[in-house]
């Protein structure tokens, strides 16, 4: 937006420029015309008599009337100085003395002129030579016109005019619009800043609300409420990754069913609110057993299920291995638990749980067995255990 301002600020100075000069070029035409309407007779005896005149002789000739008259006719249209040449390019007449017999600074303007076309241009003179003497730092339009007598070109007209003060005003007036454009487009920057700003917090705001809300949902999705140990969903997940790295390792992975015995007897006793404490226990004392390949999940109601990975490659070691992780969940589920509560909304009270539980293991390697079929023999290891009465572990048997 500001490169964009500034090339219209730009356009618009050069506009401004063009359109002075080409008011002066009219200018000059009319001053020209009045000259050559007033003089044209004498302008052309000067030029004719010019023809094999060195430069001192044409200075010495140059006639006092004719000078008097043009510096007359300069003074009326405000022109700084005027010079006239012949047909060679030859300066035969200037208004300033010293330039007579010298040619034009522009030869390619004078060409065009002697070929009768009128051209002009502005520039910047550090130095000038007037009529009435020399001037600094001017901006001048200078501009060369066909001089033609009796329908016959004889020659060339270049005219100088002042444009400083205009100069002065279209840059007062460039600077004027230049800070008007530049304010403008700084109160909109700030505001636009100021919306932006305040729009990418509410997006951030609003982006850190939607991870909050993703990461409830994955573990709504995931996650047991209540223990917040992985869900039957996660563990599936799980399973299969481990089935598959066992197939690839050779190592035998193993699949445990935990049930707490009698677990119903103190939801039914105490209520819900004693039985959730007694799970939220029960998941914690089984994680504390477990590595960080191992996974611990709560199915539903008071049953568990704990995933071991990365055993051994032989049967026997990794039923051993799983055999001792077994009987420590035992043993630490065993321990009693002192529970704080308060029963039907009224006072807190304060009971010591004894609870056990029953296990069923099932030991896998490869990827031919399916896994609902793991989850089933499990399952049945573990009612198993319960038939043999309970806080036992015992492991799958196909025969059985």
């Amino acid at each position: 937006m500001l490169i964009t301002a500034s090339i219209l600020i730009f356009l618009y100075r050069r506009d401004q420029i063009s359109e002075h000069t080409a008011f002066a070029e009219r200018i000059s035409e009319r001053t020209a015309i009045h000259l050559t309407h007033l003089l044209g007779d004498q302008i052309y005896t000067i030029i004719t008599a010019s023809n094999g005149v060195d430069t001192q002789d044409l200075r010495m000739s140059q006639n006092g009337v004719f000078h008097t008259e043009v510096t007359k006719i300069l003074s009326e249209y405000g022109i700084l100085k005027l010079k006239i040449y012949n047909p060679a390019g030859v300066v035969i007449y200037s208004s300033a003395r010293p330039e007579i017999g010298r040619v034009s600074n522009s030869p390619n303007m004078l060409s065009k002129a002697l070929l009768g076309k009128v051209t002009s241009r502005m520039e910047f003179r550090d130095k000038f030579l007037s009529a009435t003497g020399e001037m600094h730092d001017l901006n001048v339009v200078h501009t060369y016109m066909p001089l033609d007598h009796a329908g016959k070109r004889i020659g060339g007209i270049e005219i100088y005019s002042d444009a400083s003060s205009v100069i002065q005003h279209i840059q007062a007036q460039t600077i004027q619009i230049a800070l008007v454009v530049f304010c403008a487009f700084t109160v909109l920057y700030a505001t636009l800043f100021f919306y932006v700003r305040r729009t990418d917090r509410a997006v951030a705001d609003w982006q850190k609300i939607i991870a909050k809300y993703n990461e409830q949902i994955s573990e709504m999705a995931f996650y047991d409420a209540l223990t917040r140990l992985p869900n039957r969903h996660l563990l599936e997940d799980r399973l299969t990754q481990a089935m598959a790295a066992s197939k690839r390792s050779g190592l035998y992975g193993a699949l445990m069913f935990l049930d707490l015995d009698n677990f119903k007897l103190i939801n039914d006793k105490y209520g819900h609110c004693a039985g959730d404490l007694v799970l939220v226990e029960a998941a914690c004392r089984i994680n504390d057993c477990m590595r960080e390949v191992d996974t611990v999940a709560r199915f539903g109601g008071d049953e568990f299920v704990v995933m071991l990975g990365e055993l051994a490659v032989d049967k026997v070691e990794s039923t051993a291995q799983a055999s001792v992780v077994a009987e420590k969940i035992r043993t630490i589920l065993g321990k009693p638990c002192t529970l704080k509560f308060k029963q039907n909304g009224k006072e807190e009270i304060t009971i010591e749980y004894h609870c056990t539980s029953s296990i069923g293991v099932v030991l896998f390697n490869n990827y031919e067995t399916s896994l609902e079929d793991i989850l089933k023999s499990a399952d049945m290891a573990m009612y198993q255990a319960k038939e043999a009465g309970g806080n036992q572990i015992r492991f799958y048997k196909p025969n059985l």
